[in-house]
């Protein structure tokens, strides 16, 4: 059986049977044709259901680690689909044993992601002005300030329609979060102002995105990079490579826990399932982890005399 075959077989069945989401079914779909490319261009022109061997498995492993530089995380993410390729064509019986089960990923690392600093988002929003058009200057100045204090996933920012704005009770919904979930949130009032005055400058559209590129298309995933990148340009942080959309949603919890905010109340404004999730998003400031200097003196008289005396 040809592999291209297989795969829209195995894809009819996630977006139907299964129900993936959008995103996932995309996802999935991009991987799965990725390897029936890399096949192609590696020696089998008409690739089959005989190519998901454990063998060339360990190649494309080899590809995705030396040729793409992809981390361990990604890794797995892009083996997501292989594995559940290889896991319906055995359910079905198409193939005999998964060959996915003989390929050991590498260990997952923990990276360090480097959130935006309250000093950054505001060199943001202040370089939002300095656009060439109004109507960037607006778009710009909406979209960064929802990132910013809603700490919206970049996909969550993307799929706003103009209804999901309320200004009577002030928030801001998100219909189809990760995992299908939907919440809103109750953004600050500079944030409020701000998607206020891009609807004035939005205008009238042939669609009911929030974020209008032009009449006729949304602000979509490329040209929300390309919107940063612009202002990231006019603040002078073009060379800070760590502001990225998600960077936004770093600093948001991390502010929302220095604030007071307790970890429950951010982990259903994040829309995170689990805590643990949530946990791994915040990230104390080099103040608080000076602070803890004193909180770690010892109980005595003499524990409390150099805490009161430090540097003695």
């Amino acid at each position: 059986m040809l592999l291209s075959e297989a795969i829209e077989q195995y894809l009819f069945c996630i977006r139907y049977e299964r129900g993936f989401s959008d995103r996932t079914f995309l996802t999935y779909q991009s991987w799965s044709r990725h390897y029936a490319r890399w096949l192609t261009g590696h020696g089998y022109p008409n690739p089959t259901i005989d190519q998901l061997s454990p063998a060339i498995l360990r190649r494309f492993l080899v590809y995705l680690t030396d040729v793409r530089g992809q981390r361990p995380k990604s890794i797995h993410s892009s083996f997501h689909a292989i594995r559940g390729l290889c896991a319906y064509l055995t359910e079905t019986g198409l193939l005999a044993v998964d060959p996915a089960k003989a390929i050991r990923l590498p260990k997952l690392d923990s990276p360090y992601r480097k959130m935006v600093t309250d000093e950054e988002v505001e060199a943001i929003l202040e370089a939002c002005e300095r656009l060439p058009t109004t109507h960037e200057v607006a778009l710009a100045r909406g979209v960064f300030s929802v990132l910013a204090y809603t700490g919206l996933r970049r996909a969550e920012l993307c799929d706003l329609k103009v209804d999901d704005f309320s200004a009577e009770d002030g928030s801001i919904t998100v219909r189809r979060g990760k995992g299908g979930k939907s919440r809103k949130v109750y953004p600050n009032q500079a944030c409020l102002d701000a998607v206020r005055e891009w609807l004035a400058m939005r205008g009238a559209c042939d669609h009911d995105w929030l974020w209008a590129h032009n009449k006729r298309w949304r602000l979509a995933f490329y040209g929300l990079h390309g919107l940063l990148t612009r202002v990231k340009a006019a603040a002078g942080l073009r060379d800070a490579k760590h502001i990225q959309p998600h960077s936004f949603r770093h600093g948001c919890a991390t502010r929302l826990m220095l604030n007071g905010a307790n970890l429950m109340s951010i982990k259903d404004h994040l829309g995170h399932t689990c805590i643990e999730t949530t946990a791994k998003y915040l990230h104390s400031d080099e103040l608080s982890l000076r602070e803890l200097a004193d909180l770690g003196a010892l109980r005595t008289r003499t524990g409390r005399a150099d805490a009161r005396t430090p540097g003695r």
